[in-house]
């Protein structure tokens, strides 16, 4: 076996390892609600999903048409919609080996970017959304290698192709304009001659050709988005998603720091601080720098303007960060190295968990372990339970037993005449609860408690139970 075989052989084991560790977690990773949203929205006929991104929302069509068609195939499953994140996951790192392997000269440079990415808390969040992050991520990290393929070549046809990556990313995110503007940086640095302009204006007139469809959509959007936003009064500089969106203040960057190092910043720190001096004359690494750092920056300034900026609208800098981590630890001298890469992803390892979102209620470990205990003729009775809520009615639909939902109510009262009652509140310590509860307590004793209430969330489930009548 050739030595590119065997680097491409261990690359590909590392990427089936991390989508192995993806997949397993998609059991701990909970919905959100723009999650059910696109779950929702792209359940319908493809038109429709279509006709609701260009009518009814803010965001780019692509990836909601791409979800739409994988749902015909794979079923409309939470389940099969991280799968399908997960595998535009792996085909970032597959192009993230490449990076990693062609640009500094060295199959071990994609070995320990893709470690690196594989234990990040960033890349894992986003890795596994029901949203079009892992689309974003594949997709910039595709136009940075054409960007670079093009700048090496010099050629109109390599120049075609990074335009049409430029339309792709505002087909599938506006916000990769972020991208953009950080490849407009570097290609300025580089002090391109009159061939090159010739071949970027030529690269901007594909992409403004492909995009110009959804022009006048995306110009519709900006306005209704103005205006709702101004009517809600979260409106926060002259345009942008107040409501989504968080301010330029030094606890947010702190947050975003702490997510990107896995709240290790110390450690992440020194890695990138000898990747600095390792690699700070090559351009490639300068390229890396303003994709995992640069995008940030832009990103946090622009947001003094517009409101732009959360962690997720910008999740493609994991990428370029990734990389720059992974370098800088392939850069270790020999004997060092590998007992640094371990180290370091061990360390990342553990302390992965601690940058995962606390506040997602679990619905489906809840509902599911009442679908393996409910039997026929229990009542389920909602008290303060959150009903109007989306993610809670999706999850309902697809994981409680439909006899048990059709065997619903909202009365105290005919809650207490059945003989098994299934509480239900995700207020626990509402006084109005708690006497519907003992009401019902005093005639039907305790049996389990699902769920729990804690500082992170509340959500309940019991079951109550009279005593057998025939054995009074």
């Amino acid at each position: 076996m050739s030595g590119e075989s065997r680097g491409w052989v261990i690359g590909l084991l590392l990427i089936f390892l991390i989508a192995v560790f993806h997949i397993h977690s998609i059991h701990t990773t909970y919905m959100r609600d723009d999650e059910e949203i696109a779950l929702r929205i792209t359940s319908r006929p493809l038109d429709n999903v279509i006709r609701y991104q260009a009518d009814s929302d803010v965001h780019a069509p692509l990836w909601f048409m791409t979800l739409n068609l994988w749902q015909q195939v794979m079923g409309d499953s939470e389940f099969m919609g991280r799968v399908y994140s997960i595998f535009l996951s792996m085909m970032t790192l597959a192009l993230v080996y490449r990076i990693g392997r062609y640009w500094f000269k060295g199959a071990r440079f994609g070995w320990f970017a893709l470690v690196a990415l594989g234990v990040n808390a960033y890349f894992f969040i986003y890795a596994l959304e029901i949203r079009p992050y892992a689309m974003i991520m594949l997709v910039a990290t595709f136009s940075m290698w054409a960007f670079r393929r093009w700048l090496t070549h010099r050629t109109p046809r390599s120049g075609l192709l990074y335009g049409l990556t430029l339309a792709f990313m505002l087909y599938i995110h506006y916000f990769m304009a972020f991208l953009v503007a950080a490849q407009l940086i570097y290609f300025l640095f580089a002090c391109p001659d009159r061939k090159l302009l010739r071949q970027a204006l030529g690269a901007g007139a594909v992409a403004l050709v492909f995009w110009l469809p959804w022009f006048p959509v995306f110009i519709n959007q900006v306005g209704k988005l103005v205006s709702i936003e101004s009517a809600g009064g979260q409106s926060r500089g002259i345009a942008g998603i107040g409501t989504t969106t968080q301010s330029s203040t030094p606890e947010t960057i702190l947050k975003l720091l702490e997510l990107m190092t896995n709240g290790q910043l110390g450690l992440y720190g020194l890695v990138l601080f000898l990747g600095l001096i390792f690699f700070w004359r090559k351009s490639e690494y300068r390229l890396m720098l303003l994709w995992g750092i640069g995008v940030p920056v832009i990103a946090l300034l622009a947001n003094f303007v517009v409101a732009v900026y959360t962690p997720r609208y910008v999740s493609y800098l994991i990428i370029g960060f990734g990389l720059l981590v992974g370098v800088a630890l392939a850069g270790l001298p020999k004997y060092w190295r590998w007992g640094g890469l371990l180290g370091f992803a061990a360390v990342s390892l553990w302390t992965l968990p601690s940058q995962l979102p606390t506040d997602r209620i679990p619905f489906r470990d809840i509902l599911l372990e009442v679908s393996r205990n409910a039997e026929s003729g229990d009542m389920i009775y909602f008290d303060h339970a959150d009903l109007m809520n989306n993610v809670l009615r999706w999850q309902i639909r697809h994981y409680l037993p439909r006899e048990l939902w059709n065997n619903r109510t909202e009365d105290v009262e005919v809650a207490a005449a059945a003989d098994r009652v299934w509480f239900v509140t995700g207020d626990w310590f509402h006084p109005d609860v708690r006497a519907n509860f003992e009401h019902i307590e005093d005639t039907h004793p305790l049996q389990q408690v699902i769920g729990k209430c804690d500082r992170y969330w509340c959500y309940l489930i019991q079951l109550l139970e009279s005593p057998d009548k025939s054995n009074p």
